[in-house]
């Protein structure tokens, strides 16, 4: 990728976080920059080209957070993997404040979205897991329960940022903050004792 397709991008991005992708088009992108529509239709002819390699750009922030992540040998609740995918999902927060016009515009994000939820589910079930063998989940939290905790958490990673768009709830830090005690009481039901001590502390640290 060249400056000039990195430059386009970049501009994007702020114009569609801050007002949304269905009152930009290319030439508000082009006026912005201070280039002319055609330097951006030759990288991107239509504003959908524009929108997919965004949302490919954010998928693949993800994905090594994702592939990177590993607990300290799954004895204590790590946030990191939510806080690090926290500020990809802020930076792209149009993706998610928009999923319905951009699965029309672009269906075949849709189709990513499904396979990537699932790859989510999967690894914060394989954590779970971990956390079970480790005394700080129950031993007698049945499977289709920790299903709904993990479940739970997806769909507040997925959703917390319209959430907080619609309700306008403060700055990033306070979201953030937000965020990760959601998804931290996310595991009340299903901890054991051990583990309750655990969220307790790190509840107190946010």
């Amino acid at each position: 990728m060249n400056k000039t397709e990195a430059k386009i991008l970049d501009n994007a991005l702020e114009l569609y976080n801050t007002k949304g992708i269905d009152s930009i088009t290319v030439r508000h992108i082009a006026d912005h920059i201070g280039i002319r529509h055609s330097n951006i239709t030759y990288y991107f002819p239509k504003k959908d080209d524009i929108i997919d390699v965004l949302y490919h750009k954010m998928q693949g922030e993800i994905d090594e957070i994702i592939e990177k992540f590993e607990p300290s040998d799954h004895k204590d609740f790590d946030l990191s993997l939510f806080a690090d995918s926290f500020d990809v999902l802020y930076s792209y927060r149009f993706v998610h404040i928009n999923h319905a016009e951009i699965f029309k515009r672009v269906p075949e994000l849709k189709e990513i979205y499904k396979h990537n939820k699932e790859k989510r589910y999967h690894k914060f079930k394989s954590i779970a897991n971990d956390l079970q063998k480790s005394g700080i989940l129950k031993d007698e939290a049945k499977p289709e329960q920790l299903d709904l905790v993990i479940y739970n958490i997806v769909l507040t990673t997925d959703f917390w940022i319209v959430y907080a768009d619609l309700n306008e709830s403060g700055g990033k830090e306070e979201q953030k903050k937000f965020f990760l005690r959601l998804i931290l009481n996310a595991f009340f039901p299903v901890v054991t004792d051990k583990g309750k001590k655990m969220l307790d502390d790190v509840f107190k640290k946010l």
